[in-house]
């Protein structure tokens, strides 16, 4: 089998692509601390934790008048 110039750059393509994938998934893995956590640690669990007005409000709807 031979391979000519396409078929270099298709692997080439396809072999950066892996590499991209490879150090993508392992910052993924390995990544420390952050909303992901679960721990409260991130700015916006402040805004989560009973504090504001709920998005939505459970119970009966109101009695309309009339």
């Amino acid at each position: 089998m031979t391979f000519d110039w396409q078929d270099l750059s298709a692997l080439a393509v396809v072999a950066v692509a892996v590499v991209y994938l490879a150090r993508l998934g392992l910052a993924a893995v390995s990544s420390r601390g952050g909303c992901g956590s679960g721990c409260g640690s991130c700015p916006s669990a402040a805004s989560t934790h009973g504090k504001g007005e709920p998005l939505v409000r459970i119970g009966p709807p109101p009695q309309r008048k009339g």
